[in-house]
C-alpha cells in the first residue's frame, strides 16, 4: 500500500487556497479523494465556502476542484478546475449547516481512519478486489465518512471519483 501524508500535502495546499478567495467566508478544502489508477495517482479535493458565526457556520456549494500529485509539494504542480458538484443550488445560496458533532481531537481521529481505509480502498478498487477484507474495510470506511462528513456535501464527493464511491458504497 503506498504511503500518502494527506496532513503535509494540506498544509503545502493552503497558500493556493488564499488565492481562491472569491466568495465571502472562508474557503474551505474538503477530504481528500484518490483518483486515476495506482501508476498514476492524483489526490483530489473541492473547494467550499463556510461562512457566518462559529455557531452558525453556513455549507456554500462546492466550487471548484484541487487536484495534485500524491508527493505535492515536491511536485509543486496542482490543477484547480470548475468543479460540477451535482448539488443543484446556486453558489450564493447556502446548501446547509456545519455542525460540529465531536471535539477536534475526536475528528482528527476520524480523520487518519478515514486517510488509511481511503488509501487501503483505493488500492483495492484499482485491483478490483472484492474479497471480505475488502468489504469490511467499506464498512468502516462508509461509517467514518458519515461521521466526519456534512450531509448537505456527501454527494460532492462521489464526484470526485464515482467509480472509487460506486464501488464502496456497493455490498
Amino acid at each position: 500500500m503506498i504511503s500518502i501524508d494527506f496532513f503535509e500535502v494540506e498544509h503545502a495546499l493552503k497558500s493556493v487556497i488564499y488565492l481562491e478567495q472569491d466568495l465571502p467566508g472562508a474557503m474551505t478544502l474538503s477530504l481528500p479523494v484518490l483518483s486515476g489508477s495506482s501508476n498514476n495517482m492524483r489526490i483530489d479535493y473541492f473547494l467550499y465556502v463556510v461562512g457566518g458565526p462559529i455557531n452558525d457556520r453556513r455549507i456554500y456549494v462546492p466550487t471548484r476542484k484541487l487536484s495534485v500529485a500524491p508527493d505535492y509539494p515536491e511536485s509543486g504542480t496542482y490543477l484547480i478546475d470548475e468543479f460540477e458538484s451535482g448539488i443543484q443550488v446556486p453558489p450564493e445560496f447556502p446548501i446547509g449547516r456545519s455542525v460540529p458533532s465531536m471535539t477536534w481531537d475526536e475528528f482528527q481521529l476520524k480523520r487518519q481512519q478515514y486517510n488509511l481505509y481511503l488509501l487501503s480502498l483505493f488500492g483495492s478498487w484499482s485491483q478490483l478486489e472484492n474479497g471480505t477484507q475488502a468489504s469490511d474495510e467499506k464498512s468502516a470506511f462508509r461509517e467514518v465518512f458519515d461521521q466526519i462528513v456534512d450531509m448537505p456535501l456527501r454527494p460532492a464527493y462521489g464526484h470526485l471519483n464515482p467509480g472509487l464511491f460506486n464501488w464502496i458504497w456497493s455490498a
